[in-house]
């Protein structure tokens, strides 16, 4: 009787089965892409990329970002992407497709600059002030309390130091908008917070379009870019949203 080919059990086609299913498994390989951090300085910002001056860099380098790079505050914060001017020092997560370096998640951290006004000569008045102060420190500061003024007196002829912290971008509900300054309430602080506003604060809806500052108003939500100066905070750019 005939034996079907098929049907026979062939040992040499077995083996070379199995070493060919190994070779197709050595073969096949996964790549895993592991996200990299970079410290630097932004250098440029464009559509599509930006450029950064690396800490450790020779050279600067450009990343891509696209609808899904997330830009926060060192909180964690959202903050917008008008924030990211050339200068701010910023942390960069990324990871590497190809040749390219596209940016997961982009870290905006504050910067701190402290500047010094020359003082200047004191008035008779203030001269005469400051020599009763110093000569009598207990009637001089009984003096100005009763009157509300600050002890000792301040010395003008001493320079003057002025700290600005730039901060980034707050989330919010406008509460009340005032002269001069304006309250929201804020997405990520229980308490509201007070901005000072000036002719140069900018106001702008969501394509960055300028919009008349009587769009501000109580319920409107926004998000302001403000730098710190000594205890206050001052709106640089104001984003009025669609509701």
């Amino acid at each position: 009787m005939k034996i079907p080919f098929f049907k026979k059990s062939c040992p040499l086609m077995t083996a070379a089965a199995l070493a060919l299913g190994g070779v197709i498994h050595a073969q096949t390989t996964t790549t895993t892409t592991n996200e990299v951090t970079t410290n630097g300085t932004i250098s440029s910002f464009e559509p599509e990329t930006f450029v950064i001056k690396s800490e450790t860099a020779p050279g600067p380098i450009t990343y891509s970002y696209g609808k899904t790079t997330q830009y926060v505050d060192e909180a964690g914060n959202v903050v917008t992407r008008e924030a990211i001017t050339p200068g701010v020092p910023v942390t960069v997560h990324y990871v590497r497709e190809g040749d390219h370096m596209m940016a997961d998640r982009v870290v905006v951290h504050k910067t701190t600059t402290t500047t010094t006004e020359p003082g200047r000569e004191p008035t008779h008045k203030e001269a005469k002030a400051l020599r009763e102060a110093a000569k009598h420190p207990d009637r001089e500061a009984r003096r100005a309390a009763e009157q509300g003024k600050p002890f000792p007196p301040v010395d003008p002829s001493a320079p003057k130091s002025t700290t600005t912290t730039t901060t980034t971008t707050s989330d919010g509900t406008v509460s009340s908008f005032t002269p001069e300054q304006f309250v929201v309430k804020s997405t990520t602080s229980e308490a509201p917070v007070t901005y000072r506003y000036s002719k140069t604060t900018q106001y702008v809806d969501d394509s960055g379009a300028p919009v008349s500052v009587e769009v501000v108003r109580s319920g409107a939500p926004v998000s302001v870019s403000y730098i710190r100066e000594g205890d206050g905070y001052i709106a640089q750019r104001v984003i009025v949203h669609s509701r």
